[in-house]
């Protein structure tokens, strides 16, 4: 994997003041307050149907409606957890505007690269998040790869669209946008990215008792996912990693018939999955 891109800040914790809800810790609070100050109520807040435990409930109710509220805002306040407007102004704030249909993932993706454009020096990373601004809600991915000495560079295009290969108009229409956003004395090369096609294909047993048909959608649902996330420049396609989508305790055995062996992506290359077909291999003896 050699995808250029910064640290994945989703994985970023929470801001401190992000509080753990708990309702019944809430309400516990309440009552120990209360019968710090009328210790005579500690019969009568024993009762589920007493009028004021009933108002305690209810107050801790609304004690952790105000703090999940402020729990959202915290987490809108930091560019790794915002979405939404909120991101749209962290955005807006790196000189990033959002484009109309774009999604959160994409615009915090061109956000996080935006200081990459900064350089004067043909940095990868300004090739890479220049061509991302020319069609953020087109482009699904870019590889920029020094050529020679004499300042040519390759943008190497990966499409949203089908399998990933752009069509001349979007190429022609990145090209267009990074070209004069270089540096001087640079040129540029703008080609589509190489699309590996495979597919996924596995035998699963199961253990008795349980619901096959469930568990073979289900497996189903993650393998298709982990093809989803995986196609992208760079990314390899390895059996290990679909086993993992297989990873289920109802499934005793999968059997991988296809691909027969991990897909190794160079940097201008990704791996596209055509389809993935599961069958029913019955319960293991």
């Amino acid at each position: 994997m050699s995808e250029f891109s910064a640290v994945d800040i989703s994985k970023f914790p929470f801001p401190e003041m992000v509080q753990v809800l708990s309702h019944e810790e809430e309400f516990q609070k309440l009552k120990a307050n209360l019968l710090e100050l009328v210790p005579a109520a500690a019969e009568e807040l024993e009762l589920e149907t007493e009028p004021m435990t009933i108002f305690l409930q209810r107050v801790a109710s609304e004690i952790v409606k105000i703090k999940g509220q402020v729990n959202d805002d915290s987490r809108k306040n930091t560019l790794a957890h915002s979405y939404g407007a909120a991101l749209e102004n962290f955005a807006f704030n790196l000189g990033v505007l959002k484009e109309e249909a774009e999604s959160d993932d994409s615009l915090k993706r061109r956000a996080i690269l935006a200081q990459e454009k900064r350089t004067t020096a043909g940095h990868r990373g300004m090739y890479i998040a220049h061509a991302l601004d020319a069609a953020p809600t087109e482009v699904k991915g870019v590889e920029a790869i020094k050529v020679n000495n004499d300042g040519l560079c390759r943008i190497y295009v990966l499409a949203n669209e089908g399998s990933g290969i752009p069509n001349a108009e979007l190429i022609a229409t990145v090209h267009d946008y990074v070209l004069p956003r270089i540096p001087l004395c640079s040129s540029l090369e703008t080609q589509s990215a190489e699309v590996l096609e495979y597919s996924i294909a596995g035998e699963l047993k199961f253990y008795p008792g349980v619901d096959r048909a469930a568990a073979l959608t289900d497996c189903q649902a993650r393998a298709e996912a982990f093809a989803e996330k995986r196609r992208a420049l760079g990314y390899d396609i390895t059996l290990h990693g679909i086993q993992g989508a297989f990873a289920d305790p109802r499934i005793q055995n999968a059997i991988i018939t296809a691909p027969a062996d991990d897909i190794v992506c160079a940097d201008h290359q990704a791996a596209y999955c055509t389809g993935v077909v599961l069958t029913d291999g019955g319960h293991a003896l």
